[in-house]
């Protein structure tokens, strides 16, 4: 079922379809939403952290893992809201430190 994007997105909805696949070298920190002006759209923020070497981020196999993981979510979550009505974006984060 579609939502219209003045309805209130979930924030554990989201944040459990990205649970889903996450690699296990990601951690999810946060799902936020945010309203910018009236231009008739929600941007869904999805962020996370990446505990590969610094060396292996960015190779080929983390953005295979990354496009694995991320494209199916996104689809997963324009089943449920269309995509007029939603812009996702992806934020990678630094570690917490040790």
């Amino acid at each position: 079922m579609n939502q219209s994007s003045t309805e209130f997105l979930d924030v554990e909805t989201i944040a459990s379809l990205a649970k889903e696949s996450l690699p296990s070298h990601y951690h999810l920190t946060g799902v936020n939403f945010d309203v910018p002006g009236n231009l008739g759209f929600i941007e869904i923020r999805i962020e996370f952290y990446n505990t590969l070497d610094e060396g292996l981020q960015g190779m080929p196999d983390d953005i295979a893992a990354f496009q694995k993981w991320s494209n199916p979510l996104i689809d997963k979550i324009r089943t449920q809201w269309p995509k007029e009505t939603v812009r996702i974006s992806f934020s990678e984060k630094l570690p917490p430190s040790v």
